[in-house]
């Protein structure tokens, strides 16, 4: 299958998101419940075999080095052995033959898909509330409020930029400066996602001093991966050590107690593999009752330390290209990714986010130099 026209291929893009977050996160998603494994292993076989086909069907003056790219995810799918990898492995190559600002394109298209599917099943009768914990909170169609608010968060960032010639513009007008406030009310007092407000906040932040942040200020956040890394293994093995940690703790809702009661136990290894076993009773009751939330502590946990390193040297040299690249507005929203990775999972699942894709495509050293070109281009001709 070869998607010839680029827009064409976004497209595609945007309905593979589409449907990772519909049927990861929906509750309508109940419907193909029972054949979600086999299409899950399915489509990661086909985007495999589409991204591959359309590197070697592009004009490119770099067939090679990603041909090369491809073979070493390969090679990184057979040294884990596991089919979480091959799914993120899958998506990467998937996202090989388009741009940074193209893959944030497809990202919003997909989830607003998702966010529509879902309300949609919602009204017919797969719930418009919380069928998580069952507090009754509205949600418009998903699990719970998190993924709500989170999408929501995401369509309000994106709606501030125009999308033309492969590039991002920012684009504040009225209109979607209203839907920015209202989303960040709305996750404030409805939803109580801080996740989200943070997000929002952070990034409206860097919009702002967008003009007046030097490049070795943002060379900086090069490090803000491995730092949080490494905060989240001493938090989690040091946790009754100190005061500080309980008010922590209740600042990031139960995180770091939970992945002590998991570390402690279950003591991570190089290549993972540690299952979140809930105990109900007794001595060893289980901490939040399965809730195990961060990006930084769920790879080291489950994923182990290899992939883990693997990742967070990925995240940083994404941080670097992107600064070398110029790409301000995708540089600053990946690093709000990594800071909210710290307590929720949104950084990891390419469900959620592109961060963890931005992670593999940063091995293609060029990958993020091809919005530039791709500009270039088409300013000459």
């Amino acid at each position: 299958m070869q998607l010839r026209s680029k827009d064409s291929y976004v497209w595609f893009l945007s309905l593979v998101v589409a449907y990772y977050s519909f049927s990861l996160y929906a509750s309508g998603a109940q419907i193909i419940k029972s054949y979600t494994s086999a299409i899950n292993i399915l489509l990661a076989v086909g985007l495999v075999l589409i991204g591959s086909l359309n590197i070697l069907l592009q004009k490119n003056r770099q067939l090679v080095q990603d041909i090369v790219f491809i073979l070493f995810l390969v090679l990184i799918v057979i040294f884990f052995r596991k089919m979480v990898i091959f799914q993120i492995v899958s998506v990467v190559i998937a996202f090989l033959p388009v741009t940074a600002n193209d893959t944030w394109l497809a990202y919003r298209n997909g989830i607003i898909i998702s966010v529509i599917l879902a309300f949609i099943f919602g009204l017919l009768g797969y719930s418009l509330y919380n069928t998580n914990t069952y507090d009754g909170v509205l949600t418009l169609g998903f699990v719970n409020e998190n993924e709500i608010g989170y999408y929501l968060a995401f369509i309000a960032i994106s709606l501030l930029f125009r999308f033309s010639d492969h590039s991002l513009q920012l684009n504040v007008n009225w209109w979607n400066g209203i839907f920015y406030v209202i989303v960040l009310l709305v996750n404030n007092r409805i939803f109580q996602d801080n996740t989200a407000v943070v997000l929002m906040i952070m990034f409206a932040l860097f919009v702002l001093v967008k003009n007046k942040i030097k490049n070795w200020v943002l060379m900086i956040f090069i490090l803000l991966a491995p730092f949080m890394t490494c905060f989240t293994y001493w938090i989690s093995m040091n946790f009754y050590s100190s005061n500080w940690t309980g008010k922590f703790n209740d600042l990031v809702t139960m995180r770091p107690e939970i992945w002590n009661y998991f570390f402690t136990r279950y003591p991570i290894s190089l290549f993972g593999g540690n299952q979140i076993i809930v105990s109900k009773f007794g001595y060893d009751y289980t901490p939040g009752q399965g809730s195990f939330d961060g990006s930084y502590a769920y790879m080291l946990y489950s994923l182990g330390i290899l992939f883990t390193i693997f990742v967070v040297v990925g995240l940083s040299l994404a941080v670097y290209q992107l600064v070398r690249a110029k790409n301000y507005y995708v540089l600053v929203y990946l690093i709000c990714l990594e800071f909210v990775g710290f307590s929720e999972n949104i950084m990891y699942s390419y469900s959620l986010s592109f961060a963890i894709i931005f992670a593999f495509l940063a091995y293609r050293f060029t990958w993020f130099q091809k919005g530039i070109e791709l500009v270039n281009e088409t300013k000459s001709n």
